[in-house]
């Protein structure tokens, strides 16, 4: 994996996990 790839990537899963954390750990609570 390139730096352009990473950097292309990470932002996707930065807001795939707070998405799923975010709304999630509210409605499980």
């Amino acid at each position: 994996m390139t730096d352009l790839n990473r950097q292309d990537v990470q932002p996707l899963i930065d807001t795939a996990l707070a998405e799923d954390i975010g709304p999630g750990d509210i409605t499980s609570e």
